[in-house]
Order: structure tokens, then sequence, then C-alpha cells
């Protein structure tokens, strides 16, 4: 067995795909997990998984580069796959989203998911890293490495840099929605909303079904004081997202308190507590409608 990953571009993975792979491995090694084997997979999707030790537990690694969103069968598959090399727990990251019964597979079977936002954390301290450029060079700059790297620099607060990257990503794939989504999340970051509206409306253009595009619109249309648009794009958003975020309930909870309408906020408060128990912020800002709305004793509970 090789004492690492392998070289970026080798094997059937696409370049980017490659050095979002071993950023990934290097940031498991920053925690102290040693490499055992690896070996290449083709089913249920193209992949190095990487068998690991911490501590005396063995653990498998597979990161999946393509795909908007996995449902349950796939991490199924995925468990069986760590279990047959002998792994006690398992780590799926993976570029797109986890539907809900996904999720339920995975805390069953002992497999710890890290969809793209929890993978831009991982990635963002390699983002602007001297090894991260030199392998974009090694590898060939490519859509998904620029786009990856983007988000990353986004997550850090380099919104400069991330905007650099998505275009240039953009000027490689001029139809990459996930590019102008981004690009315009980040332009929204900046204050920009103008800026921002025009990327977001590109990407709805060259994907309409994207819910994660409509929930950033809805962000924009919120902060311009357009709150009956933004309540249609974050429930827009919750139809097409199958994994649906705790904060685009959480978003249109708020715009729909400032729209006078306390239960359809209510509502929605409750199912991104549902989704999210532990945020200190959400109890917050429930209560705080309940005690607008006159229900003191529940306001009093949540705060």
């Amino acid at each position: 067995a090789r004492a690492g990953p392998p070289p970026a571009g080798s094997g059937r993975l696409a370049a980017g795909i490659v050095l979002i792979d071993q950023l990934i491995w290097r940031a498991f090694e920053r925690q102290g997990y040693q490499f055992v084997l690896e070996t290449a997979l083709a089913d249920p999707a193209p992949g190095t998984l990487r068998v690991m030790m911490k501590g005396g537990v063995k653990s498998a690694l597979l990161f999946i580069g393509q795909g908007p969103f996995f449902e349950k069968q796939t991490v199924e598959r995925v468990a069986d796959t760590m279990q047959a090399f002998g792994a006690e727990q398992g780590f799926l990251a993976a570029a797109g989203s986890f539907t809900v019964p996904a999720q339920r597979v995975a805390a069953q079977r002992r497999v710890t998911l890290i969809g793209r936002e929890q993978l831009t954390e991982l990635l963002s301290l390699g983002a602007g890293s001297e090894y991260f450029t030199k392998q974009l060079e090694l590898g060939g700059v490519s859509c998904e490495a620029l786009n990856m790297r983007g988000a990353a620099y986004s997550r850090l607060g380099e919104r400069d840099k991330a905007i650099e990257d998505f275009t240039q990503s953009l000027q490689l794939n001029p139809k990459d929605a996930y590019a102008y989504m981004a690009r315009g999340a980040t332009y929204a970051e900046r204050g920009e909303f103008e800026a921002a509206l025009a990327d977001l409306e590109k990407a709805l253009a060259l994907k309409p079904d994207d819910g994660e595009a409509y929930a950033h619109r809805g962000l924009v249309r919120e902060q311009q004081g357009d709150f009956a648009s933004a309540v249609a794009d974050y429930t827009k958003s919750l139809k097409l997202n199958a994994a649906q975020t705790y904060e685009v309930y959480a978003n249109r909870g708020g715009v729909r308190g400032k729209l006078g309408d306390p239960a359809g906020a209510l509502e929605d408060y409750a199912k991104a507590i549902e989704l999210q128990p532990t945020s200190p912020a959400l109890f917050y800002n429930r209560g705080t409608t309940f005690q607008q709305a006159g229900i003191f004793e529940q306001a009093y509970a949540d705060y």
C-alpha cells in the first residue's frame, strides 16, 4: 500500500475532483488519522476509498465529486463497502447534499456525512495554501477546483479572491450555473445586491430547479425590502431542495413576521428548530415572535 494519495490527475477522476480528494485526505491527516490502505472504486460512484486509523479505531473515507444530492441507497452501498474493508465507522464526503432518508441511514450505519457546506469548511484551511496552488498548476485549472476554492475563500471571508475564482471558472464554462449562483451569493455578502441579483438570475436561467439559488435570491430580495418576493423564493427553494436546510425555514419565518404573519412565522421557526434543535438564535427569534403575538408564556419558555 502507498503511504498517501495518488498524484493529481491519476486514475479516471477529473483533475479538479482528484485535487479536492487530496485536500480532504490532508485535512484528515492534520486531525491525526493515519493512512492504512486505499483502493479505487467504480460503484456506487468513481472515487478513492481510504482506510485509516486513529486511536485504535479503523475508519474509511470516501469522496464523491459528482451529483447534486444523494439518496439513501447510495449511503447504504457506501456503508456496505466500508464495512467490507473492516471499518468500524465511515466518512462520506460529497459535493452535493444528502436527502433526509440518507441522513437517517448514515446515522444508523455510523457513517458521518460531509455535504457541500461542511466540505467547504473542511477544505477552507488549505484553500489558499501553496500546495493547493501548485496542484492546480500540475493538474490543470478546472471548474471543479476553482469553484471549490472559491467557496472556501468565501467561507474564510476572502470574498475578492472568491469572486476571482468564480469568474475564472465562468470564463472556462460560461454555462456553469453553480459558479453564477456562488458568485451571486458572494456579491450579496459584500452588499452588492444588484450584481448578486444579476448572477442569481443567470444561475436560475441555466438551472431553474436549483433550490439553493432560489434561497440566495430570496435573501437578496429580503435585503432589498421586497418581502413578498423573498417569501416566494424561499418557498420555491424549500419545494426544490431535498435536504431542506433549517436556514431557509428560519429566513422565511423572519420575513413572514415582517409581513404581519406571526402564525406563518411560528410555523417556520418550529420546522427550523426541528431540523436544528441546538440553535439559541432560533429559539430567541421564535420567542420574539411569540412575544409580539401576545403569547407570553411560550415566549418566556423560548427565551
